[in-house]
Order: C-alpha cells, then sequence, then structure tokens
C-alpha cells in the first residue's frame, strides 16, 4: 500500500493570506481578553480555526474563508461608509479583499480537477515546468511569441491555441503536478524539484496525432520560455518522460531548440469503409 503524502504548507501569497488570517485571529483574542467580549473570542476561534485549516490545506476551510472575509469586508466598507473615510480604514479594506482573492483563487485552482496531474498527462505531448509558487498566464507573452500566425482564446488558468502546427493547451495550475512528489527519474536535483513543488505551468499538444510535432515542439519551448518565471525548478517532457533541471539559462536553451526528443506518435487507425452493395440490375 502505498505511504500517503504528507499535506505540504500552503506557500507564495497562500502563506501570507494563512498568515494575514492568523493575525487577525490572534488580535482579535487579545481585544476579546481586553475587552471581555465574548463576540470578539468567537471570532478569534473562527478565525484562527480557519488558518489552521489552510494551513493543512482542507479546502472547506479555504471557502469558510472566503465567506468569512467577504463579509469582514462588507462589515469595514459599511462601517467606513457611517463614519469618517480614513488611510488606515480603506488600508483594511483592501488587505481583507486581496486576502479573499488570494484565497478564493487557490480554492478555485484545488477543486479544478482532483485526478493526479501527472498520470492525467502520462498519454500526452506536453512540456510541465514545475514551481515553488503558483504563477498566471500572461497573455501578452504568449501573443508576442504567436505574433500573428495563431489565436489565442480561453481565460483564467486554461487557454486554448490554434497555431499552423496544431492546437495548443496553456495550463497555469496551483497545485502539484506529481501528487505523491514523486518520479522515474535518477538526478538528485530532479527528484528534489519534484519533492519540493507546490505547482505548475505548462504547454500542451492538444491532438497529437493530427499534429505537426516537429513545427509543434519548438514552438512549446518558446512559449514556456515566455510564461513560465525564471526561477522554474524543473521542465518535464510527459510524452517521453525527460526532465530538464532549470539552470540560470534555461529560457534561452527553450527559446533555441528544446532539448527533449520528438515522439513518435502513431496516427489513429482510419475506420473500414463500408463497401456498397452492387446496384440490382
Amino acid at each position: 500500500m502505498p505511504k500517503k503524502q504528507k499535506s505540504k504548507p500552503p506557500m507564495g501569497e497562500m502563506a501570507y493570506a494563512t498568515a494575514f488570517i492568523a493575525m487577525l485571529g490572534l488580535a482579535q483574542a487579545y481585544y476579546s481578553f481586553h475587552f471581555q467580549s465574548w463576540k470578539r473570542a468567537i471570532t478569534s476561534v473562527v478565525l484562527l480555526a480557519l488558518a489552521s485549516g489552510i494551513w493543512y490545506r482542507l479546502r472547506f476551510a479555504r471557502l469558510g474563508a472566503v465567506a468569512v472575509l467577504a463579509l469582514g469586508a462588507l462589515v469595514l466598507l459599511n462601517d467606513t461608509l457611517r463614519h469618517e473615510m480614513t488611510f488606515n480604514r480603506l488600508a483594511w479594506i483592501a488587505a481583507v479583499l486581496w486576502c479573499c482573492w488570494v484565497i478564493g483563487r487557490g480554492y478555485e485552482n484545488e477543486t479544478a480537477d482532483p485526478t493526479d496531474d501527472a498520470e492525467r498527462h502520462r498519454e500526452s505531448v506536453a512540456f510541465i515546468a514545475l514551481l515553488d509558487r503558483a504563477v498566471a498566464i500572461d497573455e501578452a507573452a504568449v501573443k508576442r511569441v504567436l505574433g500573428t500566425d495563431a489565436s489565442v482564446f480561453g481565460g483564467g488558468m486554461f487557454w486554448a491555441v490554434r497555431t499552423p502546427a496544431g492546437v495548443l493547451r496553456v495550463s497555469a495550475v496551483a497545485r502539484p503536478f506529481f501528487a505523491d512528489h514523486s518520479a522515474s527519474t535518477t538526478h538528485a536535483d530532479e527528484r528534489r524539484a519534484v519533492r519540493e513543488h507546490n505547482a505548475w505551468i505548462g504547454v500542451e499538444v492538444a491532438d497529437p496525432e493530427t499534429a505537426d510535432l516537429a513545427a509543434a515542439y519548438p514552438l512549446m519551448g518558446r512559449l514556456l520560455a515566455a510564461i513560465a518565471p525564471e526561477n522554474s525548478l524543473v521542465i518535464h517532457a510527459t510524452a517521453t518522460n525527460e526532465f530538464f533541471a532549470c539552470a540560470e539559462d534555461w529560457r534561452e536553451r527553450f527559446r533555441e531548440n528544446p532539448p527533449f526528443q520528438i515522439p513518435r506518435i502513431a496516427a489513429a487507425p482510419k475506420p473500414p469503409e463500408t463497401q456498397q452493395p452492387p446496384a440490382a440490375t
């Protein structure tokens, strides 16, 4: 029976948002003790419980945090409109709304597809950049690479690109690509990257059987170099199960020619033609 992977704490913006909620909970605990307020005590318990749930990646905690923060922002806004509008009040509203947006985006990404991304891409042709924190897709960078020979459509963390070489899918997901944080590689740096990554961004051929892979591979390399951050951990080619550890100049390497073998994809067999019976004379 495989050993259950220990849930990793949130990273990047999610870690800051979690710390912000915990700070609010501790502040409410202090004021509840100082002013003997049971309402503040309840608020403190709720906020600290939500922060703990987010830390252990419990989805209900993220959904509850979004609801509580949205309600808190409305209360702060109502209080600001009824009283004097100050910079401190506006700053608190902005901070609460930012925290609500970060946690809500993370909940959407984690619940988008519960399957193991590596298993789902096992038969695909894709370049996957493993990251220590989630990033958004830069639509402008995609269009700069493609120029006028392609069309871009989609939104959020999933985009589609129609090119002369075939349709490509561009994805940015705020969860580990390898759900069990393990992969079949013998290099220590690559194993460490797989073990420590928390998100991924990638370019995938939508239909490898009809696409021109020889033309698509260089384009995929240029696209990934444009959208993946410089501090990406490792690049994984799903079709050939190859890994490329990211050094300082990895982007230049992928812009020139991706260091992966082009797979040979057999074309789908055509359905047998049905013979028409001879016409009766």
